[in-house]
Formats: structure tokens, sequence, C-alpha cells
């Protein structure tokens, strides 16, 4: 197979999202009742994204409980500064707002499903310019 210049440049442009992406989330946890790490995830499904074929893609059970809510709403509750935060917490929810700040920047169209009752699977996922669905991956307990 011969790609097109304009082909080299989309995935190129891709692989530039996602280094990005990866640098972001180095050593960046999601907390909840248990800390999870962020991974970066690309969607391979031959179906296009929508809620049910990432359901299917990832092996889901169709009745198994699936919440879509916006990135605002994900991201809020990491965002606001508590009295009893130290330096340290100030410098992890920085980390988060530049977070949110690049998925928004790099990625069109961005979600959040999450998938599971108590043990959730977190899938943050937006559209790049180039029409590839990605984004991040965790984990979150919540009883």
């Amino acid at each position: 197979m011969v790609w097109s210049e304009k082909e080299v440049s989309m995935v190129s442009e891709d692989e530039a999202r996602l280094a990005k992406l990866r640098a972001a989330v180095e050593d960046l946890w999601w907390m909840s009742e248990t800390d999870a790490p962020f991974e970066v995830w690309v969607w391979d499904g031959v179906q296009p994204f929508e809620a049910q074929s990432l359901r299917q893609q990832m092996g889901y059970a169709p009745m198994t409980p699936m919440q879509v809510i916006s990135l605002a709403d994900f991201f809020a509750p990491v965002l606001v500064p508590k009295p009893w935060h130290r330096q340290a917490e100030g410098q992890v929810l920085q980390r988060y707002e530049q977070l949110y700040k690049l998925l928004l920047q790099v990625l069109d169209s961005v979600k959040v499903y999450r998938i599971g009752d108590r043990q959730l699977d977190v899938y943050i996922v937006g559209r790049s310019p180039t029409g590839t669905w990605m984004g991040l991956r965790t984990q979150a307990i919540e009883t």
C-alpha cells in the first residue's frame, strides 16, 4: 500500500496529538476511591464510533450500565481548589486543568463514557481533525 502525502500528514498529525496526550498524563492518576492511571486510547473498531459500538468492541454485556457525560462534568470535581489543599495537591489540580484544556484543543466532540456500576471503566473520547477517534481511558471506583 502506498500512502499519499496527505495520508502521511494526517497520520503524523494524529501521532503528534497522541504524543501530547501521553505527555500530559505521564504520572497523572485519576482520583476516586482508588487511584488509576490514564492510558492514551485510539478507536480501532471496524464500526463508526458511537456508544453502542464502544460497548460491543470493548466486550461489555449489552445491559452493562453506561453513562455519557460532558468533559466539563467529568473534570469539575478536580478543577476546583479546596481550602485544605496543600501545594502538591494544587499542582495536581493544575495538571488536571492543563489536561482538560489540551483535550478541548486537540479533539472535537469530546464526551466521557462511564461504563459499569461501582467499578467503572472511563473513556474520554473525541475526534481529531483527521477523523480519528481517540482519547484517554482510566478506571474509577464509586460506592
